[in-house]
């Protein structure tokens, strides 16, 4: 135990499958709806890039969408099996 709540199994994935998930991610993140500067309320932008998947999440709103409507209005990804 890290911190409370942070927990690191060793040796859980083997190397292969971080790979796997890792290329799985980024095939996702350079695809529609994939990796975007988010932004705030007054238009400065967030110091990040971020990936949502299965729903959006809206920091402006707090709230999650179905699409990036204050943004570009793409629809994230699906959450893949094995994720």
């Amino acid at each position: 135990v890290l911190l409370p709540g942070l927990v690191v199994i060793r040796d859980f994935l083997s190397l292969e499958q971080q790979k796997q998930i890792l290329s799985n991610v980024r095939d996702l993140g350079i695809g529609p709806g994939g990796f975007y500067t988010p932004s705030y309320r007054d238009g400065a932008e967030l110091n990040l890039t971020m990936m949502c998947m299965g729903l959006h999440w809206e920091p402006r709103t707090g709230s999650y969408q179905s699409a990036r409507t204050e943004h570009d209005g793409a629809t994230p990804p699906l959450i893949p099996p094995g994720l």
